[in-house]
This record gives structure tokens, sequence and C-alpha cells, in this order.
């Protein structure tokens, strides 16, 4: 796999937003992939940014070894749903250089990051947003988008309050109740 470090995404003042793209060694220079962006929803933490984490870097690094590109991403905390904004604007705007096709993208969240990937996939995401894994976590959402494709992992020894809320959905149950879909 190879790993193309600090691509900045944008910029706040003093500080930069950088991801890194990981693509497979057989992947053309010229060729675009899908890319899976794995959310950071939750800021990066002074000198341990998310997309430097080691679970991180091996998710990427799987997904790349499929034949996708996988994306990680710094955030500032509380401005998370803006810097995903940005990246994936980035992305459709920048990411043939990067061998990334921006219009082809899914979304990865898990844990305390799904506060932001969840409402984000269901409420916000554009067309370029193609599916969406939300690993173990919850979010209340307003509505149910029936377009996307969605895998919800809960793990059925999770916490009691985690499964309720998932189960009970805060709110978001009587969306996925109103979904006329079987």
């Amino acid at each position: 796999v190879t790993v193309t470090k600090d691509v900045v995404f944008a910029k706040h003042g003093d500080v930069s937003l950088a991801c890194d793209v990981y693509r497979a060694d057989s992947a053309g220079p010229e060729d675009a992939l899908p890319a899976v962006v794995f959310i950071n929803g939750v800021g990066d933490f002074g000198d341990s940014p998310l997309k430097e984490w080691r679970i991180y870097q091996v998710w990427a690094r799987a997904v790349a070894g499929r034949g996708l590109a996988g994306v990680t991403m710094n955030a500032r905390r509380d401005h998370e749903v803006d810097d995903l904004t940005a990246l994936l604007e980035h992305l459709k705007a920048k990411g043939g250089a990067l061998g990334v096709d921006g219009s082809r993208v899914a979304l990865w969240s898990c844990s305390a990051n799904v506060r932001v990937g969840l409402p984000y996939s269901m409420e916000h995401a554009g067309p370029e947003v193609r599916a969406s894994v939300i690993y173990y976590g919850f979010a209340p959402v307003e509505r149910v988008n029936p377009t996307l494709p969605v895998m919800y992992v809960c793990a059925g020894r999770d916490s009691a309050g985690m499964i309720r809320d998932v189960h009970a959905g805060d709110g978001s149950r009587r969306a996925v109740d109103d979904d006329p879909r079987p």
C-alpha cells in the first residue's frame, strides 16, 4: 500500500487540516479509485490526531488492499461536520490528483465518531456518498435517507444503554417506523 501523507484539504487561520490517502501499489497513478473516508467525528486530541492512530491506519490499509482508496482525516473539535464537508468537497474537486474518485465515496464511522457519521449520512450526504458503515455507536437522526445503503453494526453484548438507544432510536425510531420500505 502506498500512503500519501498530510494532504491539506482546508485551512482555518493557523490550523491546517490534512488527510492521508492509502492506495494499493497495484493501482496506477491515473486510476481514480472509489474511497472509504474514515470519519473523525470527535476532533483531534492535541498530540494524538485520529488519523495517526494505528487502528485507523490499519483500516485504511485494509480497504486499499481491496482496491479502494482509504482516507483518514484531521478534524477540529466542535467543527467535525464542517471539516468532513470540506474533505468531501476537496475530494470531489481535487481527488483525481490523489488517485481518488471523489464522486464515489463510502463513509465509515465507529464508536463516538458515529455522533457525526450517522446524522451526516442520513441528513447531509450528497450524491457522492454511495454507502455508509455505522460500526457500533448511536446518534439521533431526524430522518432516514432511504436511498443510501447502510451497514449498521450493533454488538449484541454491547453496553445495555447502547443497545437500548440503538433499538429505541431516541427520536430516530419515528423516522425508521415511518419508512415505507418493508
